[in-house]
């Protein structure tokens, strides 16, 4: 495959952000290309060997990519001719050969422009026939005109190059001086208002040993960069001189991450002495530690720009861990090794690695994921780290029909990753689920002091049916012979505890703790009390309301024939359910919300968080992308204010999880019932010393 290496800002584009690069089209294999880069060698470096040679030894090493230098011995047999525009037309077909059958590509020559229009031409016209792409040297002045028209001509670029610097430099406008292309300003000076593909090609060496921050001045003339000549160097001062690939004081992740984050796609040649043994290596080590290295820092540039745009309080960063490779996020956990866990809807489950950056597929579950269905959410048996029990909550794949279940199955290490056996499955409960596959529920909570599992179902209904059903007392969520729109409580082995409200009514379920829900997606405790807290999706109108329930033994929430209001439903009018639990905290619906409840901080705020985040519950909403904390009194128990806690996120937030190490985790599912390349793990993370000032807040709401 043919790749487009693009440095035109209407050619091949990287994965965002406008190209700032100048605008050479290379047209290389991707055989050639290390992570989309061009990176090889000068043949200057293998002097005396030949150019013929230079390119042997080029692909040997790995690469495929040569800058030439007009001058060199062509080849073993033809020592006396030299490489030139001005060689035999049958030394050009064997060098156009020699190029062709070592899946070579010159990419760049080194020449001596002239001050003869004439001359520049057969240049171009010599350089077309060997598709080289860019001419590298110091133009007279008075040529940059003609040679503007030759680059149109010929669509090879110029790169004026900033080598050493040779005594005193002329001042005539009609010449240069050696080594007047080292300073970034003469360079955007003299090329201002001129074609795009005549730019500059650097080399490090040479910049710094004229005093220049090589990345600064790469950095100051990214839109006109078409080429890096590079070697390791003693150090950052005029003094510096070549050392071996390794050895030296050169940054280059540094320059590496840099070039990313500019989007560079010119070439990259390592420039070391020739006839110096100690740096026959610095092709092979430097093309392994390009191969090694910047794949990762391309990944790491993609996360840091997509973190951009979201807004957190002082004291804590929004960082994203993992962008479109977890498709479909629906659930994150904390295990008791500390290990954050994620869950796709698809039935995919994953690991996050800190130590290598990425997420490891731990194992995937068989599921239906036709409507709402798919995998909901899992929690850790409290024994996890000795006995691997994993609770899952979704919905399996049947021979006929459909359900929601609760299993447990069994993790092991191996090779010091977890997998989850698929087929260590045992069934612990099955939930009736619809047809059509809406309002399926999906909370699941290990309570760690009472060992049992809590578990939210939904309705099952379609809103838009809600006045035909609302005030039907056999609707599922009012029947406590049915399990939806419940929250349940079995023992960690599926049975019933024996003090379960209904546990002892032969007409009711006996694993109902509490009825009329809607669609409780999320739970959450608060560990300093027990208490548990319930996130109910509500009804679509925008009066209704949004609501955090606190959850009481045979409590009845109301829904359907009440809402969030503390209204009848459809009329408006009071409850007509004597005993309908009000939600414990409750906010408007307006034109979308749907409410996500997340980690109970008691007493104080979490190691380096903010003084605002002291006593309260973390809580999302998903189609408004945001996070805010609910502030809450340590004397009357009820909600007293609001402050955001991240807004801008780019997909809707369904799941979030609190570290040891204070940090929150949290994913973004940007999609809806489809993966989306904007499904996101990420954490807000505190500041080593948060700042004084508190975020702004809202009232309550």
């Amino acid at each position: 495959m043919i790749r487009c290496l693009s440095l035109i800002a209407c050619g091949c584009l990287l994965a965002f952000g406008p190209r700032v690069s100048a605008t050479v089209v290379f047209r290389l294999p991707e055989s050639a290309l290390i992570e989309g880069l061009a990176v090889g060698a000068s043949a200057t470096s293998f002097e005396p060997l030949t150019l013929f040679e230079s390119i042997e030894e080029t692909r040997r090493s790995g690469a495929h990519v040569l800058e030439i230098r007009l001058g060199q011995a062509l080849s073993p047999t033809a020592r006396d001719v030299s490489v030139s525009d001005g060689m035999p037309e049958d030394q050009t077909v064997a060098l156009r050969r020699k190029v062709a059958s070592s899946s070579a590509k010159l990419v760049a020559a080194r020449v001596r422009f002239s001050n003869n229009h004439s001359a520049n031409t057969r240049l171009f016209e010599w350089a077309d026939s060997l598709e080289i792409q860019v001419l590298v040297g110091e133009p007279p002045l008075d040529q940059f005109d003609n040679l503007e028209k030759l680059i149109r001509k010929y669509n090879i670029g110029v790169g004026l190059w900033t080598g050493p610097k040779s005594g005193a430099s002329s001042t005539s406008s009609t010449t240069t001086g050696r080594g007047q292309w080292q300073d970034p300003k003469a360079v955007l000076n003299a090329l201002r208002g001129r074609d795009p593909r005549f730019g500059v090609v650097v080399n490090v060496l040479n910049l710094v040993r004229a005093g220049v921050d090589p990345f600064q001045a790469i950095a100051d003339l990214r839109t006109r960069l078409l080429g890096i000549q590079l070697t390791d160097i003693s150090g950052l001062t005029p003094q510096s001189r070549p050392m071996p690939f390794g050895t030296g004081r050169f940054d280059f992740r540094r320059l590496l991450t840099q070039l990313d984050g500019q989007r560079f796609d010119g070439y990259i040649v390592f420039d070391w002495p020739a006839e110096q043994a100690e740096f026959k290596d610095d092709l092979r080590k430097g093309l392994e530690f390009f191969r090694g290295h910047l794949s990762v820092i391309q990944r790491e540039n993609r996360l840091r720009l997509a973190a951009r745009g979201v807004n957190t309080p002082a004291g804590l960063d929004y960082e994203v861990l993992v962008q479109g490779d977890a498709p479909e996020p629906i659930h994150v956990a904390m295990s008791p090794d500390g290990t954050p866990w994620v869950g796709s809807r698809r039935g995919f489950v994953w690991t996050w690695s800190e130590s290598a950056r990425t997420n490891l597929l731990a194992g995937r579950l068989p599921v239906n994921a036709t409507g709402q269905r798919g995998l909901h959410a899992f929690a850790f048996d409290p024994g996890f780290l000795t006995n691997g029990y994993l609770y899952v909550y979704r919905s399996p794949m049947l021979p006929v029909g459909n359900s929601n279940r609760v299993s447990r199955f069994t993790a092991k290490r191996v090779n010091q990753a977890w997998q989850v056996e698929v087929e260590s499955e045992k069934v612990l409960l099955d939930i009736p689920s619809a047809h059509h596959g809406q309002g399926q529920g999906g909370g699941l909570l290990i309570h760690p002091v009472e060992q049992c599992l809590y578990v939210g179902t939904g309705d099952n209904n379609l809103p838009g049916e809600t006045p035909r059903f609302y005030d039907d007392p056999k609707n599922p969520p009012q029947d406590p012979a049915s399990l939806l729109g419940k929250i349940l409580r079995v023992r960690l082995d599926g049975s019933v505890p024996a003090d379960n409200p209904w546990a002892q009514q032969p007409k009711a379920r006996a694993e109902v703790f509490a009825l009329g829900f809607r669609n409780p997606v999320t739970l959450t405790w608060e560990p300093a009390t027990g208490r548990i807290f319930a996130g109910d999706v509500g009804f679509d109108r925008r009066e209704d309301r949004e609501e955090i329930n606190l959850l009481k033994a045979g409590g009845n929430y109301g829904w359907p024939r009440c809402d969030g209001r503390g209204l009848e439903t459809l009329p408006g009018t009071p409850c007509p359910i004597p005993d309908a639990v009000e939600p414990w905290f409750s906010y408007p619906h307006d034109s979308a919300a749907a409410v996500v409840v997340g980690p109970f901080f008691s007493g104080k705020p979490p190691a380096g968080w903010p003084a605002a985040f002291g006593n309260g519950l973390v809580y999302a909403d998903f189609p408004r992308r945001s996070i805010r904390f609910a502030q809450v009194s340590t004397e009357t128990g009820k909600v007293t204010n609001t402050v955001s806690l991240a807004s801008g996120l780019a997909g809707g937030p369904i799941s979030l999880s609190l570290a040891a190490d204070g940090s929150l985790y949290l994913v973004e599912y940007a999609g809806w019932l489809a993966g989306s390349p904007q499904d996101r793990l990420a954490r807000l993370v505190p500041r080593a010393k948060p700042a004084a000032a508190a975020p702004g807040s809202t009232p309550a709401r």
